[in-house]
Formats: C-alpha cells, sequence, structure tokens
C-alpha cells in the first residue's frame, strides 16, 4: 500500500462550482483509494507539506500562482515523499518558461493524460513516466435500455469550450432533437461574454439542461443516441467520456486528443457536422464499442491499474 497525497486547489475540494476539476478530484478519490490498495490525503499547496506520505502528486491547475513557484518548489524538494505532476487541460502550454524550470528541480516524473498530452510533455524535455486516464464511473454511466435519437453536448459554456460551435450547429439542426448539459457558472463567478452565450445557446437547444448532478446527467445521456465534441482546449474531456460508457454515439472535432476514441464520425467544420447528424444510419453504431473502451481506459479499476503500473517503477 503506499500513501499518497493529491495536491489540488482549495477551489476544486467540495466545491459544488468547481466544474470538471471538482469531479476529477473527487473521482481520484474514489477510484485510488477505495480499492484499499492506497490511501490518499487531498492537500492544497498550503497544506501538504507535513503530510506522512511516500508520493506527493500535484494537479497543474492547483500549482499555477507562478509568485509562489519558487517557495513550491522548495517545499517540495524537501519533502521525502516521490513527486509527480499530474497534468490536466493543456495548462503547461500557458506556464511561463521560468516555472517550468522551477518544477523541473523538484518533480520526479510527470505523468500524462493522454497521448496526445504524452508528446506534448515530452517536447519540453520532462520525464514522462505513463499515462494515467482520468478516472469516470462506469457503473453511473451506462446505455438505457431505451434511447432516442437525441443530440447532446455539454461542458462549461464560454469561448475557450467552443460554444459559439454549437450554438450554430444547434440553430441549424432542425430534423433531431438537440439537448445541452451545462452552464456559465460551472467555473463559479461566469463572466459577461459565457452568460451572453448561455442566453443564446438556450434560445438554440431544444432542450437546456443546465447544470446537473452527476446521477442526472447519467440518465439524460443513457437515452440519447450522439454525443458532439468539438473543445479548443482539452486533454480528456470528461463528459465525452461519460458519454462512451452511457453507449452514445460520438461525433467529434479535430482536436487531436479525440484521435484516440472510437468515434462514429469525425468532422472539421460545421458543415461537416450537420451533414453527418442530418443523415446517421443506423449500421454506423458504436454504441458496444464505446461502453467497452470507457471500461478498458477509464473505468475506476482501469485508472488505478494504470496508477499502480507507474508507482511500481518508483517505489
Amino acid at each position: 500500500m503506499s500513501r499518497i497525497c493529491y495536491i489540488s486547489n482549495p477551489h476544486f475540494i467540495n466545491n459544488r462550482s468547481a466544474g470538471g476539476m471538482g469531479t476529477k478530484t473527487s473521482a481520484v478519490t474514489k477510484a485510488w483509494e477505495d480499492s484499499g490498495i492506497h490511501t490518499i490525503e487531498i492537500a492544497t499547496q498550503d497544506t501538504f507539506r507535513n503530510a506522512e506520505v511516500d508520493v506527493i502528486i500535484c494537479e497543474l491547475l492547483a500549482i499555477n500562482d507562478f509568485e509562489r513557484i519558487e517557495q513550491l518548489s522548495k517545499d517540495l524538494k524537501a519533502h521525502d515523499a516521490f513527486v509527480f505532476v499530474y497534468g490536466s487541460d493543456s495548462e503547461l502550454l500557458r506556464w511561463p518558461g521560468f516555472a517550468i524550470e522551477e518544477l523541473k528541480k523538484c518533480v520526479d516524473g510527470w505523468i500524462a493524460n493522454c497521448k496526445w498530452q504524452l508528446n506534448y510533455m515530452q517536447d519540453f524535455q520532462l520525464p514522462v513516466l505513463g499515462i494515467v486516464r482520468e478516472p469516470i464511473d462506469c457503473d453511473l454511466f451506462r446505455p438505457s435500455r431505451t434511447r432516442g435519437d437525441t443530440v447532446l453536448s455539454g461542458g462549461n459554456i464560454s469561448t475557450a469550450k467552443n460554444s459559439e460551435f454549437f450554438i450554430e450547429l444547434f440553430n441549424n439542426l432542425k430534423t433531431v432533437e438537440t439537448g445541452y448539459i451545462g452552464s456559465a457558472s460551472g467555473w463559479g463567478n461566469p463572466d459577461y461574454k459565457s452568460l451572453m452565450l448561455e442566453r443564446s445557446l438556450k434560445a438554440s437547444v431544444d432542450v437546456f439542461h443546465g447544470q446537473q448532478p452527476a446521477n442526472k446527467v447519467a440518465t439524460i445521456m443513457g437515452e440519447a443516441r450522439f454525443f458532439v465534441v468539438n473543445s479548443h482546449y482539452e486533454t480528456c474531456n470528461r463528459m465525452g467520456m461519460e458519454a462512451h460508457a452511457a453507449g452514445l454515439e460520438i461525433v467529434a472535432g479535430p482536436h487531436l486528443c479525440f484521435d484516440e476514441w472510437p468515434n462514429a464520425h469525425r468532422f472539421t467544420t460545421l458543415q461537416e457536422c450537420l451533414a453527418i447528424l442530418n443523415n446517421f444510419d443506423d449500421a454506423d453504431a458504436t454504441s458496444a464499442d464505446n461502453v467497452e473502451f470507457a471500461k478498458e481506459n477509464w473505468s475506476y479499476d482501469a485508472s488505478l491499474g494504470q496508477l499502480n503500473d507507474i508507482i511500481r517503477r518508483v517505489l
């Protein structure tokens, strides 16, 4: 058994408006600790120093206060634990060079969330030890016995998440019912532009579900047919992963991280996406493959196994 300290952001810990990062913080605890193989202590960069643990895993989005990065580097280097960085989103691409150099002084190994992220981490000449997929609850997200032809999408509403695309998509897609799960408040304190995007999205979609708890999201997904993903910034897209587990057919945009998925269709333009959804064929269904892929790659057991493979290499 290993004692693990997972450094998250105070906003991500037990906060209903923490978006996908709050869900991730909760999910890694359940996936990695409930097995009984590890103990997980959730901490912040201000509270980890006295943690009696074997491994420290730093979430990049929890340590991106660059004015404090030098002190954090010293504190991590002084700790006896083996230090990992577990990246999320495209955060590293936004870091200034001096901050990355500070992390290099104290971090023993890096963990990627997908192949695309692993490749760009290596471009920074970082010692990447492997991939640990962000865990999702495949017991909660699963196909319903009955489903319609609804086209779903979801996530935080903002320009960064390419919400303008979904407004256009739903305004032009009238042959099937459309639905959206999420809001501009997913991370708390939404800005004016995101709230205006939410208003436009509500007007363009048939059913605007808004922000929902996980069990409600699972029910909505289980009864739909398609899930469209087309974010600008991704290294996993939790909701798209959950849609796989729920057995939806995935229609994915051009982002490289979606290359690893068993997608029903890919597109690069709005018109291509509309053509796919207006002319779907039952023979294109990939729901069974998606469910199996989710279990093998993103389930709690799968993520735990991936983490164990890396820990065995260093302890």
